[in-house]
């Protein structure tokens, strides 16, 4: 399996730094885009160049969605089921040992 250039160099192909925001990351997308899409670029190479672009911009952007997601799971601030607020959302619901407590007062006597 062959690697295009731009995967192995995505940052380099979309002419940004490695620690660029998604923001920078897509102006310069769209500015290159504009640059060598097809329609408008009149050079030999422009359709494989427009190819890199987008390429380099889909690894770019997934890398920068992993790290997003990596984040959020490090931050720690998702409900486990051994959190001790789990336990009391579970026993407010009466997921937690149903039929151990008594719920008859919250029976709607209008039914």
């Amino acid at each position: 399996c062959r690697v295009s250039s731009a995967i192995a160099d995505p940052y380099k192909t979309l002419r940004i730094r490695p620690d660029a925001s998604e923001s920078e990351v897509k102006t310069a997308f769209r500015k290159l885009a504009l640059q060598y899409h097809p329609d408008v670029c009149r050079g030999n190479n422009c359709t494989v160049q427009f190819h890199q672009i987008n390429e380099a911009y889909a690894a770019v952007m997934n890398h920068l969605r992993e790290e997003e997601t990596s984040a959020e799971e490090s931050d720690g601030d998702e409900a486990s089921v051994n959190d001790s607020e789990w336990d009391l959302w579970e026993e407010w619901m009466g997921w937690e040992g149903a039929g151990i407590r008594d719920y008859s007062s919250h029976i709607n006597p209008y039914i």
